[in-house]
């Protein structure tokens, strides 16, 4: 959710000089990598921030990030996820 962690960046007292979302899942191609480097250097950003899962596809690929991790909590319904995760585990 793009939005979700667009408001957790502000909540940490930093400002977003751009904002570039992508969608889940999405990979990585050289012109986006690019793209996203040439917004940070034109918005005169001092870093470029993502989330724990896009850091690793971008790991390796000519631009630096800074990391936000994300933490979940589950507040109801523990046991049917956990659930779910054992069969999806023993699946698999």
């Amino acid at each position: 959710n793009p939005e979700a962690f667009r408001r957790e960046i502000l909540s940490l007292g930093l400002t977003v000089a751009a904002w570039m979302p992508f969608r889940d899942h999405h990979r990585y191609r050289p012109r986006d990598i690019a793209a996203i480097g040439r917004r940070a250097l034109a918005s005169g950003a001092e870093a470029v921030v993502t989330t724990q899962k896009d850091a690793v596809k971008l790991a390796g690929r000519g631009l630096e990030a800074a990391v936000v991790r994300v933490r979940s909590t589950v507040v109801a319904g523990e046991d049917h996820l956990e659930a779910a995760l054992s069969r999806a585990l023993a699946h698999g």
